[in-house]
């Protein structure tokens, strides 16, 4: 307890400001109704080092113990270890939170791995008036999903930030509220670092779990993640700013990318780049129209054709780009 008081002072205020208002937001579900609970989901498939104060095996021995209950993903079944892992932070009988420490340190853990390309450990923070065994069961089974494009049964980890964030851009209210079933909200941190909340909707009569099915388009770009991550992480590497809604911007580039004919990882990164860094218009220049050609024709990586080009040529492209998009926007 104490390694993780020490830890928790040298937090920025950013982590304070952002547990605040998530406490406060959970505070209000808990208080609409009777016998709410809170839980954290910690996903061990993304796990922390041993010496993390989050780490089952440190969380197992500290002084405020939190109970943990384990999801058992179908397909992790062989391996108990690596499922995801409900940590309670308030019981229905409490009249507050186990330890304000610890809902500090997951806030604080989902805003550092909320860019990282080997996914998130906190994956979001749950309100339900279920007990913890029924939420794992809920949980477990809302993961089996038919992909519309293999046409096939499978595990669909929706509860992953990155994947959660396309979700609610691209699914209908009913797919949503039926992995949502039982949970009166769902918090979590997207990849520019924003407090997210999805509520069930209402109105809208939950598709049954056994008939849970990915949206084409969205089963698309679920499975275009691993690749937008990439993106995600060059984009912080280079210095830049993740955008607001970045899972559903950067999606928009990769499609881009492949319907300019890029089937390289890194003439797709690249491409992406390109459009949230310069401007969403900069492939229309006829000097990259060049680059890409040779690219489709196998002559040339995206990144050789554009470093063979001038200073005054790239300057022309971004301004180019600019132009564009802008007349693009007016139409």
């Amino acid at each position: 307890m104490e390694a993780m008081n020490s830890r928790l002072d040298d937090l920025p205020e950013v982590v304070r400001q952002l547990a605040s208002r998530l406490q406060e937001r959970m505070f209000e579900q808990v208080d609409a109704a009777e016998g709410m609970q809170v839980w954290a989901l910690l996903d061990t498939n993304h796990p922390v080092a041993q010496f993390d104060p989050l780490h089952p095996s440190r969380l197992a021995v500290r002084k405020v113990r939190s109970t943990m209950t384990t999801v058992r993903r179908k397909d992790f079944a062989h391996d108990p270890a690596i499922c995801p892992l409900l940590l309670q932070l308030r019981s229905a009988e409490s009249r507050g939170y186990v330890d304000d420490a610890l809902i500090q340190q997951t806030v604080a853990t989902a805003l550092e791995r909320c860019a990282s390309i080997n996914g998130a450990y906190v994956c979001g923070w749950l309100v339900s008036s279920m007990t913890a065994d029924q939420l794992a069961r809920h949980l477990a089974r809302a993961t089996v999903v038919l992909d519309p494009i293999k046409r096939q049964r499978r595990v669909f980890p929706w509860f992953e930030p990155y994947r959660l964030a396309l979700a609610i851009e691209m699914e209908t209210p009913a797919c949503i509220d039926g992995w949502l079933r039982g949970i009166a909200a769902w918090f979590f941190v997207d990849s520019a670092g924003v407090l997210r909340e999805v509520v069930p909707g209402g109105g809208v009569e939950p598709q049954e779990l056994s008939a849970q099915i990915l949206g084409p388009q969205h089963a698309r770009s679920q499975a275009r993640v691993p690749l937008a991550r990439k993106v995600v992480l060059a984009l912080s590497k280079a210095g830049h700013a993740i955008p607001v809604d970045a899972e559903k911007k950067v999606d928009a580039a990769l499609q881009l990318a492949e319907s300019a004919g890029m089937h390289d990882v890194e003439d797709r990164v690249l491409y992406a780049l390109n459009c949230l860094t310069v401007s969403p218009g900069w492939h229309l220049h006829p000097a990259a129209q060049y680059c890409i050609e040779a690219v489709v024709q196998g002559a040339a990586s995206l990144r050789e054709g554009l470093a063979r080009l001038s200073e005054p040529m790239l300057s022309d492209i971004a301004a180019y780009s600019h132009r564009s998009s802008i007349a693009i926007s007016m139409e």
